[in-house]
Parts: C-alpha cells; sequence; structure tokens
C-alpha cells in the first residue's frame, strides 16, 4: 500500500489562507481591469470629441448621407461610454447615464425650471469638471435646446461660468 500523507490542522489553515489570497488577487484583478478600462474609454472619448465635432460641422454644410451613418455609429458609441442625459422637468432635472462596464444609472434632482422640457446628453467628465470648479452648494445650468452648449453658473460665485458643448443622441 502507497504511503499517505496526513493534513494537519497548520497545513489545513495555511490552505485556507492561500485560497483566500488567491479569491482576493482574483477580485483585485478583475476591479483593477475595469479600472483600465474606464480610464482607456474615458482617454479614448476625449480624443474623439474634436473628430465628432468636425463631423456634425461637415454634415451641417454637406447633408451626405454617409456622413450621417458614420454619426450615428459614432453616437452609438459614445453612448456606450458613459454619456450623461439630462432631462428638464416641471420641478426637477432627471440625470441618467449608461455605461457597459459599470451598468445604468437614473436619479431626479429638485429644481427651479423655467420654459420647456428638453432633453440634452453630455460627456459625463465635462459635467465632473464644471461641478468640480466650484464650491457653491447650487448651480445655475441655462439650456437653449438640446443640440445648443450649456451655460453653468454657480449661484453667489460670481465670475465663473462653465460653458458644457452637448452631444448629440441618435
Amino acid at each position: 500500500m502507497g504511503k499517505g500523507k496526513n493534513i494537519t490542522k497548520k497545513d489545513d489553515q495555511a490552505l485556507v489562507r492561500a485560497l483566500a489570497d488567491y479569491q482576493n488577487l482574483v477580485k483585485r484583478v478583475e476591479r483593477e481591469r475595469c479600472e483600465v478600462l474606464a480610464r482607456s474609454n474615458k482617454s479614448l472619448v476625449e480624443k474623439l470629441l474634436p473628430i465628432l465635432d468636425n463631423f456634425q460641422k461637415a454634415q451641417g454644410y454637406l447633408k451626405d448621407p454617409g456622413i450621417e451613418m458614420a454619426l450615428d455609429e459614432f453616437y452609438k458609441v459614445l453612448e456606450s461610454a458613459g454619456i450623461e442625459k439630462i432631462q428638464t422637468q416641471k420641478n426637477a432635472l432627471k440625470l441618467s447615464s449608461e455605461a457597459k462596464e459599470l451598468g445604468a444609472q437614473e436619479s431626479s434632482v429638485e429644481a427651479d425650471s423655467e420654459g420647456t422640457e428638453i432633453t440634452i446628453a453630455f460627456n459625463s467628465r465635462f459635467l465632473i469638471e464644471a461641478l468640480s470648479a466650484t464650491t457653491s452648494a447650487q448651480i445655475s445650468i441655462e439650456f437653449s435646446g438640446s443640440l445648443s452648449p450649456a451655460l453653468m453658473k454657480p449661484v453667489g460665485e460670481e465670475g465663473l461660468q462653465y460653458v458644457v458643448m452637448p452631444i448629440r443622441l441618435s
């Protein structure tokens, strides 16, 4: 008969620790992979936005169906990369965002609203940048249409204004 090795309690504890370390490593690697993917998406979108702007300008002059098809594909890519939509409502702003890696999120923020209801989309990075530039508890956002730039101004903080360009979604 072959010789067997008895597993001691000490060996068993070491095995449990090694398994726990491995599971923690798997979780950390997955989290880091998601973070790298999110950063690379952000970097790619930042590089593509000027190209999108040029496409939109060309389409405004040429009205070419090929450019329109390319723009539609462009918008789909942007939607999957973390674009924030803002919909004005009577006494609220409805915020929605979707990114493939992170899922979708929707929330409403109480707001004083004037004028007609619109839906406008922005790159979430630019909204975060604008909001982080102020310490004011309230922000005034002026919209003139779903394809026009929005003007963000902190309430009670003179001299600071932030213009955010929208993204047209199909």
